[in-house]
């Protein structure tokens, strides 16, 4: 279902061009207070609405930034560039390096190390403010066989063992974290709801001196897999095999069911985790901030996700992603403003009375 690898320069060329392909890149950063910053840039996300209408991957562009602050949304935005106005230069490198608007993303990887950075510009919707700052990400390449062409989706960790840091400007305010950073992305040669995948589980810890990943697929066929990875501080980490232990299912208003916590064993540790209530609930997507505990007491943050492909880009959701999807110097929905930009004065955004 999902392989775990990096394509060659060939397929990443190619899947810019091809009919349903997507490809997205995937940063992340925890602090230990539990606070947490999602960056999302991509080309043919499949997550958008109406995307089965689109041809190709290259002519869609979209990021996404979530800020979670003291365990809830603090601020959210799902940028749309469409078909104007972006890039993304595939040329520079397979590490989503581009422009999208005003935002820069660079990267550079020499001597098995990553470095990632991120300049920031974006509007807010209905705010005469803009979103501003930078993330910074850097840490130990993590080492991936490149694929043979065959898989129709490729997962490929970059930086599990990270470390990251972002300055943000929200308006008129200033926000600073530090912490692990993850990073990772993933390639699909076809449409993700054909990909007889019926629902996946992905998530992340990091301990002071590892950060685990894990992510399994479970097949419309009732096929399960499961890959869990690690990586310390000056290693170029490693495949650990066993399963996830799921326990505590609950299943959300939009019938979306998954564990309240998750445990595995992997290099001699045995890892514990706590999925805090979910700070993005969907029909087919819920996001989770993570507790994590070893056997030897040492605890640790994280994020993990649950998706369902099949529920994809479904008629009856399109109004209700379109409401949080702003597309740059396209059509809107009225209510964008109640989802969009930092949780307090979302009200005032939709009543067009922001203070300046």
């Amino acid at each position: 279902m999902i392989v775990l690898a990096r394509p060659s320069r060939a397929d990443l060329d190619e899947l810019v061009h091809q009919t349903h392909s997507f490809l997205w890149w995937y940063a992340d950063l925890t602090t230990q207070s539990g606070d947490a910053l999602v960056l999302i840039w991509s080309v043919g996300l499949p997550f958008l609405p109406t995307r089965a209408d689109q041809r190709s991957a290259g002519p869609r562009a979209a990021l996404s930034l979530a800020l979670y602050r003291e365990g809830r949304p603090d601020f959210f935005l799902l940028q749309d560039y469409g078909a104007a106005n972006h890039s993304i230069d595939l040329g520079s490198g397979p590490l989503g390096d581009g422009q999208l608007g005003a935002t820069v993303i660079r990267s550079r990887a020499s001597s098995g190390v990553i470095e990632l950075g991120v300049r920031l510009d974006e509007s807010i919707p209905s705010s005469r403010r803009r979103l501003t700052g930078s993330l910074s990400l850097s840490g130990p390449e993590y080492a991936t066989q490149e694929d043979s062409g065959a898989a129709p989706h490729l997962w490929t960790p970059r930086v599990v063992h990270g470390e990251a840091r972002a300055e943000l400007v929200l308006g008129q305010e200033r926000v600073e974290l530090h912490g692990a950073g993850y990073f990772d992305s993933n390639f699909g040669r076809t449409p993700l709801q054909s990909q007889q995948i019926a629902r996946w589980l992905w998530g992340r810890v990091a301990f002071p001196d590892r950060t685990f990943a894990y992510y399994r697929t479970e097949g419309s066929e009732g096929r399960v897999e499961t890959r869990i990875i690690s990586q310390g501080a000056e290693d170029a980490g490693n495949v650990c095999s066993g399963d996830l232990r799921m326990a505590r299912l609950q299943r959300s208003v939009f019938g979306l069911q998954a564990p309240r916590q998750v445990a595995f064993r992997a290099g001699g540790r045995t890892v514990s985790l706590e999925l805090c209530p979910p700070v993005d609930d969907g029909p087919f997507y819920q996001r989770f901030l993570v507790h994590g505990r070893d056997q030897g007491g040492r605890t640790g943050r994280g994020v993990a996700e649950v998706v369902l492909p099949g529920r994809l880009d479904v008629p009856w959701q399109r109004p209700f992603l379109r409401m949080r999807t702003h597309v740059v110097g396209g059509p809107n929905s009225i209510w964008l403003p109640l989802f969009s930009g930092a949780r307090r004065g979302r009200v005032g955004r939709m009543l067009g009375l922001e203070a300046r």
